[in-house]
């Protein structure tokens, strides 16, 4: 609250939500998981309007669907490294043994 001249008290405005542009854009560069990352950042400019506006429900609202977006895509877009690492670290030695081996048996030496 800040004081008046008058001795009336105002209610100062409230601080703007934040609207994680720097993570939106971050998810839509490098983990665009089924492109919520661009969804994501689709929201934070939404947010960013409607807090110009003065809407700040509106832009909290949106700003929590930001929050859920980017958490969303961070944790699919890490699961789908580690499920490929995973998948090389056991696929490629098999591979490989698999090729080493003759596919057809040797011909037995009769000498």
């Amino acid at each position: 609250f800040s004081r008046l001249p008058k001795g009336q008290l105002q209610e100062e405005d409230p601080e703007p939500p934040r609207r994680f542009v720097l993570l939106s854009l971050f998810s839509t560069f490098f983990c665009n998981v089924c492109c919520l990352g661009f969804v994501a950042l689709v929201f934070s400019f939404k947010a960013r309007d409607r807090n110009v506006l003065g809407d700040t429900d509106g832009a909290g609202s949106n700003v929590k669907t930001v929050k859920c977006l980017n958490i969303a895509v961070l944790v699919l877009g890490c699961s789908v490294v580690l499920v490929f690492i995973i998948l090389y670290l056991f696929l490629v030695p098999g591979l490989q043994q698999c090729c080493q081996r003759p596919s057809w048996p040797a011909k037995p030496d009769f000498h």
